[in-house]
């Protein structure tokens, strides 16, 4: 069964009652065993119960769509696998060396140029 649940606050300046969020709350039956049990379907009269219920279909069928897309997405093979990083690199003109690089100190970080817990801050890095 899923139950909608609004959350609203008083606003203390206006005193009026103002809307926050919303959100479905999914509860299952469990049997003796512990395990889900199957309940009777509810029963819809009224429209908006009708209008309700179908809201909550889509939104089961988009979190199924998610994770079956989240589930498709882990299966395939990493972009960055040694393979690929071995052709690219066979594709660039000319590569450098670590030993071939040079690196020039652009700014010197005194003991006043620390935080508070003796680390640099990020952006004086860049």
């Amino acid at each position: 069964m899923v139950v909608k649940v609004e959350g609203k606050k008083k606003d203390v300046l206006t005193r009026l009652w103002v809307h926050t969020h919303v959100a479905f709350v999914t509860f299952v039956s469990l049997g003796q065993d512990g395990k889900p049990q199957v309940v009777p379907e509810l029963e819809c009269t009224t429209e908006e119960q009708k209008k309700m219920r179908k809201k909550v279909i889509d939104l089961q069928l988009q979190n199924q769509a998610y994770k079956a897309e989240q589930a498709a997405i882990k299966m395939k093979t990493d972009p960055w696998s040694e393979d690929k990083c071995e052709a690219m690199l066979e594709n660039v003109p000319e590569t450098l060396r670590y030993d071939d690089t040079a690196v020039y100190l652009r700014k010197n970080f005194l003991p006043r140029n620390l935080n508070a817990l003796g680390t640099v801050f990020g952006g004086d890095l860049l």
